[in-house]
């Protein structure tokens, strides 16, 4: 499977880069198995973000970020403002590491943690 290989090559790129700048942060990149319900509080965060706009109408950025601030859940969502120099060509950074070595379609999960903890 090439084009889920490459999408989770570019993910992993783009996660790796983030953490470059986020001193405390340590995220988790869960990968779904047929038949198991690992993902359900991804489901259930999904969930509850459609329920909040269903009865919502979003006019522009900042009216999303409010939906998104009230969406209630047992673990709040943290948002964070992306800039221009945020948005990058992650399919080409990808290129610069050694994914190839690295199976995607047996991996459960994937922790990356910041060097600077």
């Amino acid at each position: 499977m090439i084009i889920p290989q490459n999408r989770n090559k570019i993910m992993s790129t783009a996660i790796m880069l983030f953490m470059n700048n986020q001193p405390s942060v340590k995220i988790m990149q869960k990968f779904c198995e047929p038949g198991h319900s690992e993902i359900q509080e991804i489901n259930n965060v999904h969930s509850q973000l459609e329920k909040a706009l269903q009865t919502s109408e979003v006019y522009s950025p900042l009216g999303l970020v409010q939906i998104l601030c009230k969406t209630p859940h047992h673990k709040p969502l943290k948002l964070t403002q992306l800039n221009k120099h945020d948005i990058k060509d992650y399919q080409g950074e990808a290129e610069k590491f050694h994914f190839e070595c690295v199976s995607f379609s047996k991996v459960k999960a994937i922790q990356y943690t910041s060097e600077h903890n």
